[in-house]
């Protein structure tokens, strides 16, 4: 009987040809963010490189070194002092201090997620889009006195964020083979100290558009 397969293993050696290996390794990517394997970073950086892969050897080289899936409700990682390890919360927010507020997840996988009314708990939140339709809608939010921090990755899919008019929006995310916009009734001047709303993330071969609407 044959050994089960790894799914974190592009399939090359199974005559897949050279894009769906990619998008089976950037799917496994995915899981390994959402799982808290890898950071934020280090998604960016090895999903780019598998657009850049000139063969499945490499896209193997890509994912091989990643640390081993933790199954749900394990304690977190310790260092040899006891305390806890500084890779225990892979996917903490750049610049997000947590004794401000909280952060809420949010992963759509080949589906539709709308998020609307007062759903937003603290003042950052994580969206991931796999090959799926999210609409964010901050109309309705509590707003903080500060920044909305939201870290908003996309692959082959789309997320709208939708704010009031006059909330400020700076958008930092970065496409590859990808849009990210924030159309021109955005008020993009953003007052520190003032509510506003900092969106980072990347976008592959999907969309991310910011709109204001009453």
């Amino acid at each position: 009987m044959a050994a089960e397969e790894n799914s974190d293993t592009p399939a090359g050696n199974r005559g897949e040809d050279l894009d769906a290996a990619r998008e089976r390794l950037l799917e496994s990517l995915t899981r390994a963010y959402v799982s808290g394997r890898i950071t934020v970073e280090e998604y960016e950086r090895r999903a780019g490189l598998v657009q850049k892969a000139p063969s499945q050897e490499e896209l193997i080289a890509l994912l091989s070194d990643l640390p081993r899936d933790v199954p749900p409700g394990s304690p977190p990682e310790r260092s040899g002092s006891g305390e806890p390890s500084a890779t225990s919360d892979r996917r903490t927010v750049p610049g997000y201090d947590p004794g401000q507020g909280g952060r809420q997840d949010i992963l759509c996988v080949m589906g539709e997620r709308h998020l609307q009314g007062n759903w937003l708990q603290g003042d950052s939140a994580v969206s991931l889009t796999v090959m799926g339709s999210t609409r964010i809608d901050l109309r309705n939010v509590a707003l903080p006195q500060g920044p909305i921090r939201i870290q908003a990755f996309v692959l082959m899919g789309e997320t709208r964020v939708i704010v009031p008019p006059n909330l400020p929006v700076r958008l930092n995310a970065s496409p590859f083979m990808g849009e990210v916009t924030a159309k021109r009734n955005i008020d993009q001047q953003v007052r520190y100290g003032e509510p506003h709303v900092i969106i980072d993330g990347f976008v592959l071969m999907g969309s991310l558009v910011v709109v204001a609407e009453d």
